[in-house]
C-alpha cells in the first residue's frame, strides 16, 4: 500500500470521529452523548490540532472561536496553553491580547527537583506548557535558571525517577524552549536504546510493552534531536492498529479511543508520512502547537 493510500484510509474515519464530538456551542468533548455534553479546553485544542493535521476545516469555526474566548480569565497553565494554542491553530498569526499576555507573563516556573527524584515527572508535566507559552508569546525571563535545572536533571541522556521516554520528551521540549544545551549525544544514545521493532518505541530499557503514547514521545524526541525514526514502518503499523472502528485512536489496539490520543496518533502518522523526523529541530514547527 502506498503512503497516499494508507493515509487516505485514516483520514475519513478520523474526521468523522472528531466532528461527531463537537458540541453545539463549538467546543469538543470525547465522551459526549445524547444526555451528556461537557466540552472542555483540552479536548477542543486536541480536536483543532487533529483536524488541522488531517487537512480538514474545523466545523462551525466562529462558534469554536467563541468557545475559546469564553475562557478569558482562566489562568491555570494547562488551560492557558490549550486556549492560546487553540486560537493560534484556528487563526495562524494570532497574538494574545493584553489580558491574556499578562496571564502568560505572570506564570512562574518552580524550582526543579533533583535528578531522579519522584517529583520530577510532575515538575516536567507542569513546566512544559508554561515554557511553550512563554517561548511562543512572551519570552522566558528565567531561561538561564531553567537551563541549569534541565541540564542537572538528566541522567545518562534520559530523564525521570527511572529515566524513561515520556519524561525525556518533556525535558527535551522544555530544553528547546529555553535554549538549554543538553548532552545531545547522550540523549541520542538513550532514545536509540528505546527504539524497538514491535512498536517503534518502548518506555524504559528492557521493557517489552508498547503503547501509542510511547511512540508519540519517541517520535517527538527524534524530531527534537534531528534524527530518523529507526523502526518507522513498525511504528506506523502499530499506530494504525490503534485506530478503532469509529475512527478514533486508542492507547493500544482494542482499547477505547479519545480525542487526545487521536491527535497524538495523527501527529505521529503525519510526521512519519512527511518524513520530517530527518529534519533539524529548527524546521519542526508543529512542536509549538
Amino acid at each position: 500500500m502506498s503512503d497516499s493510500e494508507w493515509w487516505d484510509q485514516v483520514v475519513q474515519p478520523a474526521t468523522a470521529y472528531l466532528t461527531a464530538r463537537q458540541s453545539p456551542g463549538g467546543g469538543f468533548c470525547f465522551y459526549r452523548g445524547p444526555y451528556l455534553d461537557e466540552p472542555n479546553l483540552a479536548d477542543t485544542y486536541c480536536a483543532i490540532r487533529a483536524l488541522r493535521l488531517l487537512g480538514q476545516a474545523v466545523p462551525h469555526k466562529a462558534r469554536t472561536l467563541a468557545f475559546l474566548h469564553a475562557f478569558d480569565g482562566f489562568d491555570q497553565p494547562a488551560q492557558l496553553h490549550a486556549r492560546a494554542m487553540g486560537l493560534l491553530s484556528l487563526a495562524p498569526g494570532w497574538r494574545p491580547d493584553s489580558r491574556l499576555l499578562a496571564s502568560i507573563h505572570a506564570l512562574r516556573i518552580a524550582p526543579a527537583p533533583a535528578a531522579g527524584a519522584a517529583e520530577l515527572h510532575g515538575w516536567l508535566s507542569r513546566t512544559r506548557p508554561i515554557a511553550r507559552l512563554k517561548h511562543a508569546f512572551d519570552g522566558i525571563t528565567e531561561a538561564p535558571t531553567v537551563r541549569a535545572w534541565i541540564v542537572a536533571a538528566g541522567r545518562d541522556g534520559g530523564y525521570g525517577e527511572r529515566p524513561n521516554l515520556w519524561d525525556t520528551w518533556l525535558a527535551l521540549d522544555i530544553a528547546y524552549c529555553c535554549g538549554a544545551r543538553v548532552d545531545r549525544q547522550a540523549s541520542l544514545a538513550f532514545v536509540d536504546r528505546l527504539q524497538v521493532p514491535p512498536y517503534g518505541f518502548t518506555a524504559v530499557k528492557g521493557s517489552v510493552l508498547g503503547n501509542l503514547e510511547m511512540v508519540f514521545a519517541g517520535v517527538r524526541c527524534c524530531a527534537l534531536l534531528g534524527v530518523p525514526v529507526r523502526f518507522a514502518a513498525q511504528a506506523r503499523s502499530f499506530v494504525c492498529a490503534c485506530q478503532t472502528g469509529k475512527g478514533g485512536f486508542a492507547r493500544s489496539p482494542g482499547a477505547l479511543p479519545n480525542i487526545e490520543l487521536t491527535y497524538r496518533a495523527l501527529w505521529i502518522l503525519d510526521r512519519l508520512r512527511r518524513d520530517v523526523a530527518l529534519r533539524a529541530p529548527s524546521a519542526c514547527q508543529d512542536r509549538f502547537q
